[in-house]
């Protein structure tokens, strides 16, 4: 099909060629003047799709038959892949999954950030395509009176009762195979993350219960299967089971060290993409800032702290999280780090007070979540940094925020994308900015 915008009316199905991906899962389309979105499809697809919702400016398609397979396309293991959401991507060769996310940053950065042709390095992977995750959030359903443990329906609550994962690391993967010869236990669980650490060989839950009443003493078998967790109601109430903690490894070409984490706290998916982000900053900041000063934002329980701290002279590293934040004290601690100053409190509120305190730092650093960190971007330069490292999950919301930092004069020095999460849409991305 020469031309992708023509498309043939079918009995309400149309067909069309996918001209590229988006970050959405979907591939893109051209129809009636509108961008089409069509989940599982790929670029080179030629597809005949429904019409699922007619937006104002766009198209939400649904897959109905591949008239003439992609190049880019390939035969996924997983036979839950279609209908559970957990990947979006299994049917696309891996390197073209590599390929896209390097020019779906671009595209992001160029249309949202209005940044005019950004240098986009080749996308970092690291680990393999499979097998990755160390942490996990299932999904507790219930399906004609029985529990289902999974992840939820492509853009649905209903929840895919599942007995295997490609993405798991292969001991998660046997403890979901033992978690559901108890899954009745977990009846009152909305919810709950893993945590798997290869040097205790451990793990550790974090559940969300539906109601108030929950009774802790209903996971009797499903706690013995981990080390510790934490449940917490709708309304605020913890429980501890156990030791709800673990020690995890990152080991670097500069360093090592161990981190302790708790069940509710936070820890990167995949440990090899993240100790590739780690050696890439400290590739990049090499020896020349022994006497800077560092600002951290969203610091966690140290993942970052403790690289800084080696490179840098001093670190002062915010945390709003009461976990992560009481993960970091101990960290510090525990590895008698000096030149850590960790401050509790919400990013937000101690941007603000350092700003009225006419605070300034050589190096910032931040990793915020999926949000962005849109409320404290004006801030930032105010502290007069050299360099501005951003990390982001989402290119979306980074790219919003490099806008307001390039209106302030800084200058895009590098943009990294990492392939955090293979077989899923979402991109990891670095940018380093100076002025």
């Amino acid at each position: 099909m020469t031309d992708s915008t023509k498309i043939y009316q079918d009995e309400k199905s149309y067909i069309a060629e996918i001209s590229n991906l988006s970050y959405s899962s979907a591939g893109v389309a051209r129809f009636d003047g509108k961008v089409a979105f069509i989940p599982y499809t790929v670029t080179g697809d030629v597809v005949k799709f429904t019409v699922e919702r007619d937006r104002k400016t766009y198209l939400d398609g649904k897959l109905k038959e591949i008239l003439k397979s992609s190049p880019h396309r390939r035969t996924y293991p997983c036979p839950y892949f279609g209908n559970c959401g957990g990947c979006q991507w299994q049917h696309i060769n891996y390197n073209y999954q590599v390929i896209s996310k390097k020019n779906i940053t671009k595209d992001i950065l160029e249309r949202i950030g209005r940044i005019a042709n950004p240098d986009v390095s080749d996308t970092y992977t690291a680990g393999g395509e499979w097998n990755y995750r160390q942490r996990v959030r299932f999904q507790v359903g219930l399906e004609k009176n029985e529990i289902c443990l999974g992840f939820n329906v492509y853009n649905s609550n209903k929840v895919v009762d599942i007995d295997n994962c490609y993405i798991l690391k292969k001991p998660v993967v046997e403890v979901l195979k033992e978690l559901k010869k108890y899954k009745n236990e977990l009846r009152g669980i909305l919810d709950f993350e893993i945590y798997y650490s290869s040097k205790e060989n451990n793990f550790v839950f974090s559940g969300k219960a539906k109601e108030d009443n929950f009774n802790p003493s209903n996971l009797k078998k499903v706690s013995e299967i981990f080390k510790g967790g934490i449940v917490r109601t709708k309304k605020g109430r913890v429980f501890t089971l156990k030791d709800p903690y673990l020690t995890y490894s990152i080991e670097l070409n500069r360093l090592s060290y161990n981190l302790k984490v708790y069940a509710d706290g936070f820890i990167q998916a995949n440990p090899e993409v993240n100790a590739v982000i780690l050696n890439s900053i400290a590739d990049y900041l090499g020896d020349n800032y022994q006497s800077a000063t560092m600002l951290e934002l969203f610091s966690g329980s140290g993942n970052f702290s403790f690289l800084f701290s080696k490179l840098c002279k001093y670190v002062v590293a915010v945390e709003g999280n009461n976990s992560s934040f009481r993960a970091l004290e101990e960290n510090i601690a525990k590895n008698n780090i000096l030149n850590i100053h960790p401050i509790r409190a919400g990013v937000r509120d101690e941007v603000l007070k350092m700003f009225n305190n006419k605070r300034s730092f050589d190096l910032v650093f931040l990793d915020p979540p999926r949000i962005g960190a849109k409320e404290i971007m004006p801030y930032i330069p105010k502290f007069n940094p050299k360099i501005i490292i951003y990390l982001s999950c989402n290119p979306t919301t980074l790219a919003r925020d490099i806008q307001t930092l390039a209106y302030s004069g800084y200058t895009i020095e590098k943009v990294v994308p990492f392939d955090m999460f293979p077989q899923t849409f979402h991109i990891e991305t670095m940018v380093i900015l100076k002025r």
